[in-house]
């Protein structure tokens, strides 16, 4: 089975190629879960293949996750977990549906996601309505919702609430979400309970971004650190070695091995907020490092401030530079965006009270 495809970030993958790395079952069968192009029927494809073929093994109990006696026999509760919340939502009974469509967030605000639907009584109609929907052929993801109804007070929106995803083919999705679940069984949660140490190409001073599944577009940002690297790993990657992290950097590596989850596979960068403030470490560019990239565009607008702020970390500049480099960009993304609110009014503003002959004249052009 080629588990490189599952994926989601092109250097990794390539990095781990080039290793020949060979992949622990728990890290496989987590790969498929994270993986946002793969169907649903492929991961359970996959899981399945996991079992037949790789090592059994037990995973101790975690903050949050109970012990794994058996990682062949989790596979096999997934499975049919999953097998049953599909059966469950399409046939269940006393519940109504609804969808979504998920396009560009250029298209429709910040997340992508268009105004629900009306309620029908039954998945087929849902999904036969979705598909005559004029927004269906712009979708790259449906999101179906299930209410149950509740005879004394009609559809209840709740935490019972379950969610089916579709792509633009109309196979089944399984998105790496805890907030959209397609049943309430505990098990499709028992990964985000889980935390790795997969290798990974990248230096201290990358310019990198996350990778977002469907259109939206990730921070960019100069890396900090990975949740991986203990003391000696962050020196050899270019760490500041007057950092005070690096006294820390072991027992915190330590702790995540052993109690670690999802929330502490976040990577820290450093960049600018939209007030144009300096972070250095931030730990929400992305929430899980295997979704890094490197940034291979030339960087744009605001995010040349990134170029100064590399070489910065690097000891290649001083503050001083640092600064007045900074300011001089933002004063020319200042400028810019000016001269774009003038040119949306001159012509015909100046043409309706008789200036347009002098445009190019007396500093109005």
């Amino acid at each position: 089975m080629d588990l490189f495809r599952f994926i989601n970030s092109k250097d990794i993958r390539t990095h781990l190629e080039q290793l020949n790395y060979c992949f622990s079952a728990p890290e496989s069968a987590y790969l498929v879960f994270f993986s946002y192009k793969a169907t649903l029927d492929e991961k359970i494809s996959a899981w399945q293949e996991i079992r037949d073929t790789m090592p059994d093994c037990a995973m101790d109990k975690r903050l949050n996750l109970p012990p794994i006696p058996s990682f062949h026999g989790f596979l096999a509760e997934l499975i049919g977990a999953l097998r049953k919340g599909v059966s469950d939502f399409l046939y269940g009974e006393n519940c109504v549906y609804s969808y979504s469509c998920h396009s560009a967030p250029s298209f429709c605000g910040n997340d992508g996601w268009r105004e629900e639907s009306r309620l029908f009584s039954s998945f087929t109609a849902c999904r036969e309505a979705c598909e005559a929907d004029d927004r269906h052929p712009d979708a790259d993801l449906i999101r179906i919702r299930r209410r149950r109804i509740y005879h004394d007070s009609g559809p209840v929106c709740g935490s019972g609430d379950t969610y089916l995803f579709l792509n633009q083919q109309g196979q089944f999705m399984l998105p790496p979400s805890s907030d959209f679940l397609l049943s309430n069984d505990p098990i499709l949660l028992q990964f985000f309970f889980m935390w790795f140490d997969i290798p990974t190409p990248f230096r201290c001073d990358d310019i990198v971004q996350p990778i977002r599944p469907y259109g939206e577009s990730g921070q960019t940002r100069v890396l900090y650190y990975l949740p991986t690297w203990g003391k000696s790993e962050l020196l050899k990657r270019g760490f500041p070695p007057a950092d005070p992290w690096l006294t820390h950097a072991d027992k915190v590596l330590l702790k995540a091995r052993k109690q670690g989850d999802c929330s502490d596979m976040q990577a820290y960068g450093c960049g600018y907020d939209e007030g144009g403030q300096l972070q250095i470490g931030d730990n929400g560019f992305a929430a899980n490092y295997l979704d890094l990239e490197y940034a291979t565009e030339p960087l744009k607008g605001a995010d040349r401030l990134l170029y100064g702020l590399r070489e910065y970390l690097n000891g290649n500049i001083d503050a001083e530079i640092l600064v007045n480099s900074s300011r001089l960009i933002l004063l020319e993304e200042a400028c810019r965006q000016q001269q774009l609110n003038m040119d949306t009014y001159k012509s015909h503003i100046l043409k309706a009270v008789g200036l347009d002959a002098l445009i190019g004249k007396e500093g109005l052009g």
